[in-house]
Protein backbone atom coordinates (compact mmCIF):
# COMPACT_ATOMS: atom_id res chain seq x y z
CA UNK A 1 0.00 0.00 0.00
CA UNK A 2 1.88 3.06 -1.37
CA UNK A 3 1.36 6.66 0.42
CA UNK A 4 -1.96 7.88 -0.16
CA UNK A 5 -5.00 10.00 0.74
CA UNK A 6 -8.53 8.75 0.94
CA UNK A 7 -11.62 9.25 2.67
CA UNK A 8 -13.39 7.13 4.83
CA UNK A 9 -17.03 6.02 4.20
CA UNK A 10 -18.73 6.34 8.02
CA UNK A 11 -21.76 4.00 7.96
CA UNK A 12 -21.54 2.76 12.01
CA UNK A 13 -23.23 5.27 13.22
CA UNK A 14 -26.60 7.00 12.44
CA UNK A 15 -26.21 10.40 12.78
CA UNK A 16 -24.66 12.15 9.92
CA UNK A 17 -21.18 13.01 10.18
CA UNK A 18 -18.67 14.80 7.95
CA UNK A 19 -16.21 12.99 5.87
CA UNK A 20 -13.52 11.84 7.43
CA UNK A 21 -10.20 12.18 5.28
CA UNK A 22 -7.13 9.49 5.72
CA UNK A 23 -3.78 9.49 5.35
CA UNK A 24 -1.77 6.30 4.46
CA UNK A 25 1.92 6.62 5.15
CA UNK A 26 5.30 4.87 6.07
CA UNK A 27 6.76 5.11 9.56
CA UNK A 28 9.84 5.47 7.71
CA UNK A 29 8.09 8.89 6.14
CA UNK A 30 6.69 10.04 9.48
CA UNK A 31 7.88 14.07 9.90
CA UNK A 32 7.51 16.59 13.28
CA UNK A 33 5.07 18.76 10.38
CA UNK A 34 2.74 15.69 9.71
CA UNK A 35 2.21 14.65 13.00
CA UNK A 36 0.95 18.31 14.27
CA UNK A 37 -0.73 18.53 11.10
CA UNK A 38 -2.72 15.31 11.98
CA UNK A 39 -3.24 16.47 15.97
CA UNK A 40 -4.54 20.11 15.01
CA UNK A 41 -7.83 18.41 14.24
CA UNK A 42 -7.42 16.33 17.95
CA UNK A 43 -10.30 17.32 20.61
CA UNK A 44 -9.43 17.35 24.48
CA UNK A 45 -6.48 14.46 23.78
CA UNK A 46 -8.79 11.81 22.30
CA UNK A 47 -7.08 9.78 19.59
CA UNK A 48 -8.33 6.21 18.66
CA UNK A 49 -6.11 3.59 17.62
CA UNK A 50 -7.18 0.78 15.71
CA UNK A 51 -4.10 -2.27 14.66
CA UNK A 52 -3.78 -4.34 11.21
CA UNK A 53 -1.83 -7.73 12.17
CA UNK A 54 -0.29 -9.90 9.75
CA UNK A 55 1.74 -13.06 10.09
CA UNK A 56 1.82 -14.37 13.63
CA UNK A 57 -0.19 -11.94 14.86
CA UNK A 58 2.84 -9.52 14.24
CA UNK A 59 1.92 -5.58 14.21
CA UNK A 60 2.22 -4.29 10.64
CA UNK A 61 -0.03 -0.94 10.42
CA UNK A 62 -1.51 0.83 13.46
CA UNK A 63 -4.17 3.75 12.84
CA UNK A 64 -4.54 6.52 14.33
CA UNK A 65 -7.80 8.56 14.34
CA UNK A 66 -9.19 12.08 15.58
CA UNK A 67 -12.93 12.84 14.88
CA UNK A 68 -12.33 14.26 11.61
CA UNK A 69 -8.97 12.95 10.30
CA UNK A 70 -7.06 9.37 10.03
CA UNK A 71 -3.51 8.36 10.32
CA UNK A 72 -2.79 4.85 8.95
CA UNK A 73 1.03 3.81 9.69
CA UNK A 74 2.85 1.56 7.72
CA UNK A 75 5.02 -0.59 9.88
CA UNK A 76 8.46 -1.88 9.05
CA UNK A 77 9.24 -5.87 9.37
CA UNK A 78 10.25 -7.01 12.54
CA UNK A 79 13.63 -8.01 11.00
CA UNK A 80 14.28 -4.10 11.13
CA UNK A 81 13.36 -3.51 14.64
CA UNK A 82 16.76 -4.65 15.81
CA UNK A 83 18.68 -2.53 13.39
CA UNK A 84 19.67 0.94 15.12
CA UNK A 85 18.48 3.53 12.16
CA UNK A 86 20.97 6.12 10.66
CA UNK A 87 19.78 9.62 12.07
CA UNK A 88 21.50 12.38 13.63
CA UNK A 89 20.83 14.16 16.93
CA UNK A 90 18.40 16.13 15.55
CA UNK A 91 15.90 14.07 13.22
CA UNK A 92 13.31 11.56 15.29
CA UNK A 93 12.77 8.21 13.89
CA UNK A 94 8.90 7.55 12.96
CA UNK A 95 8.63 5.31 16.12
CA UNK A 96 10.27 8.09 18.06
CA UNK A 97 8.17 10.79 16.85
CA UNK A 98 4.94 8.29 17.63
CA UNK A 99 6.22 8.05 20.96
CA UNK A 100 6.34 11.45 21.76
CA UNK A 101 3.42 13.01 20.06
CA UNK A 102 0.62 10.16 21.04
CA UNK A 103 1.35 7.25 22.86
CA UNK A 104 3.36 8.75 25.45
CA UNK A 105 2.49 12.56 25.28
CA UNK A 106 0.88 13.91 28.57
CA UNK A 107 -2.18 15.45 27.40
CA UNK A 108 -2.84 12.24 25.06
CA UNK A 109 -6.22 9.80 25.99
CA UNK A 110 -5.73 6.64 23.61
CA UNK A 111 -9.20 4.90 23.28
CA UNK A 112 -9.61 1.53 21.32
CA UNK A 113 -11.43 -1.90 21.27
CA UNK A 114 -9.21 -4.00 22.99
CA UNK A 115 -6.63 -1.95 24.24
CA UNK A 116 -4.86 -4.46 25.63
CA UNK A 117 -3.77 -6.35 22.77
CA UNK A 118 -2.69 -3.19 21.05
CA UNK A 119 -0.68 -2.51 24.19
CA UNK A 120 1.00 -5.47 24.15
CA UNK A 121 1.94 -5.67 20.00
CA UNK A 122 3.27 -1.46 20.29
CA UNK A 123 5.55 -3.31 23.53
CA UNK A 124 6.45 -6.67 21.12
CA UNK A 125 6.79 -5.43 17.99
CA UNK A 126 7.63 -1.64 18.14
CA UNK A 127 9.57 -1.68 21.34
CA UNK A 128 7.18 0.79 22.43
CA UNK A 129 4.91 1.75 25.74
CA UNK A 130 1.69 3.52 25.89
CA UNK A 131 0.55 6.17 28.92
CA UNK A 132 -2.86 6.50 29.11
CA UNK A 133 -4.81 3.63 26.99
CA UNK A 134 -8.53 3.16 27.59
CA UNK A 135 -10.44 -0.41 26.24
CA UNK A 136 -13.60 0.61 25.36
CA UNK A 137 -14.55 -3.07 25.96
CA UNK A 138 -14.33 -2.32 29.82
CA UNK A 139 -17.47 -0.81 29.22
CA UNK A 140 -19.73 -3.88 28.24
CA UNK A 141 -20.88 -5.79 31.57
CA UNK A 142 -21.08 -8.73 29.27
CA UNK A 143 -19.05 -11.27 30.12
CA UNK A 144 -18.03 -12.25 26.37
CA UNK A 145 -16.02 -9.21 25.59
CA UNK A 146 -15.67 -10.61 22.11
CA UNK A 147 -19.60 -9.99 21.25
CA UNK A 148 -21.50 -8.07 19.44
CA UNK A 149 -23.54 -6.99 22.24
CA UNK A 150 -20.36 -5.79 23.65
CA UNK A 151 -19.15 -4.05 21.02
CA UNK A 152 -22.63 -2.33 20.60
CA UNK A 153 -22.21 -1.07 24.11
CA UNK A 154 -18.84 0.07 23.51
CA UNK A 155 -20.19 2.63 21.14
CA UNK A 156 -23.05 4.07 23.10
CA UNK A 157 -25.73 1.62 22.74
CA UNK A 158 -27.69 -0.51 19.01
CA UNK A 159 -30.17 2.36 19.22
CA UNK A 160 -27.98 4.70 17.15
CA UNK A 161 -25.66 2.51 15.58
CA UNK A 162 -25.99 0.18 11.85
CA UNK A 163 -25.92 -3.11 13.65
CA UNK A 164 -24.73 -4.80 10.50
CA UNK A 165 -22.19 -2.73 9.73
CA UNK A 166 -20.64 -2.78 12.82
CA UNK A 167 -21.01 -6.88 13.10
CA UNK A 168 -19.08 -6.61 9.61
CA UNK A 169 -16.39 -4.20 10.76
CA UNK A 170 -15.64 -6.24 13.22
CA UNK A 171 -15.69 -9.73 12.12
CA UNK A 172 -12.01 -10.33 12.93
CA UNK A 173 -9.73 -11.33 15.27
CA UNK A 174 -6.37 -11.03 16.13
CA UNK A 175 -5.27 -13.88 13.85
CA UNK A 176 -7.31 -12.89 11.08
CA UNK A 177 -6.38 -10.25 8.45
CA UNK A 178 -7.79 -6.64 8.50
CA UNK A 179 -8.24 -4.43 6.16
CA UNK A 180 -6.69 -1.03 6.28
CA UNK A 181 -9.55 0.67 5.54
CA UNK A 182 -11.66 -1.56 8.30
CA UNK A 183 -8.59 -0.32 10.62
CA UNK A 184 -9.40 3.22 9.69
CA UNK A 185 -12.79 3.36 10.62
CA UNK A 186 -12.29 1.03 13.50
CA UNK A 187 -9.91 3.80 14.76
CA UNK A 188 -12.41 6.16 14.15
CA UNK A 189 -14.97 4.64 15.57
CA UNK A 190 -13.37 4.31 18.49
CA UNK A 191 -12.46 8.19 18.91
CA UNK A 192 -16.30 8.84 17.88
CA UNK A 193 -17.49 7.00 20.70
CA UNK A 194 -14.80 8.59 23.22
CA UNK A 195 -16.50 11.73 21.97
CA UNK A 196 -20.15 10.98 23.11
CA UNK A 197 -21.80 12.46 25.88
CA UNK A 198 -23.86 9.79 26.66
CA UNK A 199 -20.37 7.79 27.35
CA UNK A 200 -18.40 9.99 29.53
CA UNK A 201 -19.03 8.55 33.08
CA UNK A 202 -18.27 5.16 31.66
CA UNK A 203 -15.21 6.22 30.17
CA UNK A 204 -14.01 7.64 33.23
CA UNK A 205 -14.40 4.22 35.24
CA UNK A 206 -11.79 2.86 32.68
CA UNK A 207 -8.81 2.09 34.19
CA UNK A 208 -6.03 3.30 31.70
CA UNK A 209 -3.31 0.77 30.62
CA UNK A 210 0.10 2.78 31.49
CA UNK A 211 2.76 -0.08 30.37
CA UNK A 212 5.42 2.96 30.66
CA UNK A 213 5.50 2.43 34.01
CA UNK A 214 5.67 -1.21 34.29
CA UNK A 215 8.74 -3.29 35.04
CA UNK A 216 9.96 -5.02 31.81
CA UNK A 217 10.16 -8.20 33.22
CA UNK A 218 6.69 -7.95 34.32
CA UNK A 219 5.43 -6.51 30.74
CA UNK A 220 7.42 -9.23 28.94
CA UNK A 221 5.56 -12.02 30.87
CA UNK A 222 2.10 -10.28 30.08
CA UNK A 223 2.96 -10.01 27.05
CA UNK A 224 3.72 -13.40 25.97
CA UNK A 225 1.05 -15.22 27.48
CA UNK A 226 -1.29 -12.81 25.48
CA UNK A 227 0.41 -12.98 22.49
CA UNK A 228 0.74 -17.12 22.51
CA UNK A 229 -3.05 -17.18 23.63
CA UNK A 230 -3.23 -15.44 19.92
CA UNK A 231 -1.21 -17.30 17.97
CA UNK A 232 -2.94 -20.25 19.44
CA UNK A 233 -6.19 -18.86 18.49
CA UNK A 234 -5.01 -18.02 14.80
CA UNK A 235 -4.69 -21.69 14.85
CA UNK A 236 -7.99 -22.45 15.17
CA UNK A 237 -10.28 -23.92 11.40
CA UNK A 238 -12.53 -21.70 10.28
CA UNK A 239 -14.29 -24.59 8.78
CA UNK A 240 -15.27 -28.35 10.67
CA UNK A 241 -16.70 -31.14 9.44
CA UNK A 242 -19.05 -32.31 11.95
CA UNK A 243 -19.01 -36.15 12.66
CA UNK A 244 -23.23 -36.90 13.51
CA UNK A 245 -25.31 -39.61 13.49
CA UNK A 246 -27.24 -39.80 9.88
CA UNK A 247 -30.79 -39.76 11.56
CA UNK A 248 -32.68 -36.41 12.92
CA UNK A 249 -35.48 -35.43 13.85
CA UNK A 250 -37.31 -31.76 12.64
CA UNK A 251 -39.58 -29.76 14.37
CA UNK A 252 -40.74 -26.11 14.42
CA UNK A 253 -38.23 -24.63 12.46
CA UNK A 254 -35.17 -26.74 14.20
CA UNK A 255 -33.45 -30.00 13.63
CA UNK A 256 -32.45 -32.17 16.60
CA UNK A 257 -28.96 -33.99 15.45
CA UNK A 258 -26.51 -36.15 17.69
CA UNK A 259 -22.65 -36.01 17.26
CA UNK A 260 -20.41 -38.84 17.35
CA UNK A 261 -17.43 -37.31 17.52
CA UNK A 262 -15.87 -35.25 20.72
CA UNK A 263 -13.41 -33.23 18.90
CA UNK A 264 -16.11 -32.37 15.92
CA UNK A 265 -19.45 -31.75 17.76
CA UNK A 266 -21.78 -29.20 17.36
CA UNK A 267 -21.45 -25.95 19.80
CA UNK A 268 -23.06 -22.64 20.20
CA UNK A 269 -21.73 -20.24 18.58
CA UNK A 270 -23.08 -16.61 17.69
CA UNK A 271 -20.02 -16.36 15.11
CA UNK A 272 -20.48 -19.72 13.38
CA UNK A 273 -23.16 -20.88 10.68
CA UNK A 274 -23.64 -24.66 9.82
CA UNK A 275 -24.58 -26.35 6.53
CA UNK A 276 -26.35 -28.81 6.63
CA UNK A 277 -26.87 -31.40 3.91
CA UNK A 278 -29.59 -34.24 3.10
CA UNK A 279 -29.95 -37.46 1.14
CA UNK A 280 -32.33 -35.72 -0.86
CA UNK A 281 -29.00 -33.10 -2.33
CA UNK A 282 -30.91 -30.24 -0.21
CA UNK A 283 -29.03 -27.91 1.63
CA UNK A 284 -30.26 -25.81 4.17
CA UNK A 285 -28.08 -23.32 6.80
CA UNK A 286 -28.83 -22.57 10.67
CA UNK A 287 -27.44 -21.53 13.94
CA UNK A 288 -27.11 -24.41 17.33
CA UNK A 289 -29.47 -22.70 19.73
CA UNK A 290 -28.82 -25.73 21.92
CA UNK A 291 -26.14 -27.94 22.97
CA UNK A 292 -26.84 -30.89 25.62
CA UNK A 293 -24.01 -33.55 25.40
CA UNK A 294 -23.87 -34.98 22.15
CA UNK A 295 -27.15 -34.00 21.19
CA UNK A 296 -27.70 -30.03 19.52
CA UNK A 297 -31.01 -28.24 18.14
CA UNK A 298 -29.51 -25.88 14.92
CA UNK A 299 -32.42 -23.43 14.06
CA UNK A 300 -32.44 -23.48 10.42
CA UNK A 301 -33.63 -20.95 7.69
CA UNK A 302 -36.59 -22.84 5.43
CA UNK A 303 -37.66 -26.30 5.30
CA UNK A 304 -35.84 -29.61 5.55
CA UNK A 305 -36.17 -31.96 2.83
CA UNK A 306 -35.05 -35.45 3.02
CA UNK A 307 -34.56 -38.33 5.89
CA UNK A 308 -30.99 -38.68 6.40
CA UNK A 309 -28.34 -36.40 6.87
CA UNK A 310 -25.39 -36.83 4.44
CA UNK A 311 -22.77 -34.01 6.37
CA UNK A 312 -22.99 -31.00 8.79
CA UNK A 313 -20.41 -28.61 8.41
CA UNK A 314 -19.71 -25.85 10.58
CA UNK A 315 -17.73 -22.16 9.46
CA UNK A 316 -16.05 -19.64 11.42
CA UNK A 317 -13.90 -19.60 14.26
CA UNK A 318 -15.29 -21.00 17.78
CA UNK A 319 -15.79 -18.46 20.67
CA UNK A 320 -13.17 -18.50 23.10
CA UNK A 321 -13.53 -21.22 25.87
CA UNK A 322 -13.82 -20.32 29.15
CA UNK A 323 -10.44 -20.60 30.23
CA UNK A 324 -9.36 -19.00 27.16
CA UNK A 325 -11.52 -15.82 28.03
CA UNK A 326 -10.44 -15.67 31.71
CA UNK A 327 -6.86 -15.70 30.52
CA UNK A 328 -7.25 -12.83 28.43
CA UNK A 329 -8.96 -10.83 31.20
CA UNK A 330 -6.26 -11.40 33.79
CA UNK A 331 -3.78 -10.09 31.40
CA UNK A 332 -6.10 -7.13 30.81
CA UNK A 333 -6.94 -6.66 34.60
CA UNK A 334 -2.87 -6.85 34.86
CA UNK A 335 -2.18 -4.38 32.44
CA UNK A 336 -5.22 -2.04 34.17
CA UNK A 337 -3.94 -2.66 37.36
CA UNK A 338 -6.63 -4.22 38.47
CA UNK A 339 -4.70 -7.10 39.74
CA UNK A 340 -1.44 -7.68 40.96
CA UNK A 341 -0.60 -10.46 39.37
CA UNK A 342 3.11 -10.21 39.23
CA UNK A 343 3.06 -10.38 42.98
CA UNK A 344 1.20 -13.63 42.94
CA UNK A 345 3.74 -16.41 44.43
CA UNK A 346 2.65 -18.91 41.81
CA UNK A 347 3.06 -16.55 38.93
CA UNK A 348 6.51 -15.53 40.21
CA UNK A 349 7.89 -18.88 40.05
CA UNK A 350 6.89 -19.92 36.77
CA UNK A 351 6.98 -16.65 34.62
CA UNK A 352 9.87 -14.30 37.02
CA UNK A 353 12.74 -16.62 37.90
CA UNK A 354 14.96 -13.21 39.15
CA UNK A 355 12.21 -12.58 41.90
CA UNK A 356 12.31 -14.98 44.88
CA UNK A 357 8.59 -15.97 45.70
CA UNK A 358 6.86 -15.21 48.84
CA UNK A 359 4.85 -17.89 49.94
CA UNK A 360 2.22 -18.18 52.51
CA UNK A 361 2.94 -19.89 55.90
CA UNK A 362 1.60 -23.93 55.95
CA UNK A 363 0.54 -24.96 59.52
CA UNK A 364 3.15 -26.98 60.61
CA UNK A 365 3.17 -30.47 60.44
CA UNK A 366 4.01 -32.92 62.74
CA UNK A 367 5.04 -36.10 60.73
CA UNK A 368 5.70 -37.16 57.07
CA UNK A 369 2.57 -37.17 54.53
CA UNK A 370 1.04 -40.35 54.69
CA UNK A 371 0.11 -41.93 50.80
CA UNK A 372 -2.75 -43.28 50.65
CA UNK A 373 -3.16 -45.92 47.37
CA UNK A 374 -6.03 -48.43 48.00
CA UNK A 375 -6.02 -49.67 44.48
CA UNK A 376 -2.42 -49.83 43.75
CA UNK A 377 0.82 -49.83 45.24
CA UNK A 378 3.12 -47.29 43.63
CA UNK A 379 6.78 -47.78 42.40
CA UNK A 380 9.79 -45.27 43.40
CA UNK A 381 9.90 -43.02 41.16
CA UNK A 382 5.84 -42.27 41.79
CA UNK A 383 6.33 -42.53 45.59
CA UNK A 384 8.71 -39.74 44.73
CA UNK A 385 6.45 -38.16 42.72
CA UNK A 386 3.85 -38.07 45.06
CA UNK A 387 5.88 -37.19 47.93
CA UNK A 388 6.70 -33.79 46.14
CA UNK A 389 3.24 -32.84 45.55
CA UNK A 390 2.26 -33.57 48.92
CA UNK A 391 5.40 -31.46 50.30
CA UNK A 392 5.35 -28.58 52.27
CA UNK A 393 8.31 -26.99 51.64
CA UNK A 394 8.64 -24.38 49.51
CA UNK A 395 10.90 -25.70 46.57
CA UNK A 396 7.85 -27.83 46.12
CA UNK A 397 4.81 -25.37 46.01
CA UNK A 398 5.13 -26.15 41.80
CA UNK A 399 5.28 -29.86 40.69
CA UNK A 400 5.91 -30.56 37.08
CA UNK A 401 4.64 -34.56 36.23
CA UNK A 402 6.52 -36.07 33.40
CA UNK A 403 6.98 -39.17 31.75
CA UNK A 404 5.79 -40.92 28.49
CA UNK A 405 2.88 -43.14 27.82
CA UNK A 406 2.47 -45.56 30.01
CA UNK A 407 4.06 -44.62 32.94
CA UNK A 408 2.07 -43.83 35.58
CA UNK A 409 1.18 -39.70 35.89
CA UNK A 410 -2.45 -40.46 35.63
CA UNK A 411 -1.16 -42.74 38.84
CA UNK A 412 0.34 -39.88 40.57
CA UNK A 413 -2.35 -37.85 40.19
CA UNK A 414 -4.78 -40.28 41.71
CA UNK A 415 -2.50 -41.70 44.72
CA UNK A 416 -2.38 -37.47 45.45
CA UNK A 417 -5.86 -36.66 45.44
CA UNK A 418 -6.88 -39.82 47.52
CA UNK A 419 -3.92 -39.24 50.23
CA UNK A 420 -4.97 -35.17 50.39
CA UNK A 421 -8.60 -36.25 51.47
Amino acid sequence: MADTTFIVPQNIFKAYHPPISAQSIHENALTDAILQRFLSSCQDGAVGVAPVYGARCTLVMIAFSTLSHVLLVRLSGSSAKSQKPKKNFQTLTGRELLRDHILCHPQRQLYGFKMDKIAIALYLDLSLCVRAGADLLSISKKSNRHSLDAILQALGGELTLHKEAVKALFRHREGDHTLPTDAALQAWAACRASSLSSMQRALLAIPRIDTQGMLDTHLAAFAKISRDSDRLDALKPTQVKNEVKADFSYKKGGINVTSTRFRTRIMRSQNQTIQIKTDKSATVTGRAKKVEGRGARIAVEGPVIGTKIVSITTFGKEEPTHAEAQREMVVLYALQRRVSLSSQPFFQAIWLPTEKPIWPTLPARRSKPIIYTPSQALNTSQDLAVQKILSDHDQDRIVVIQGPPGTGKTTVIAASVTSII
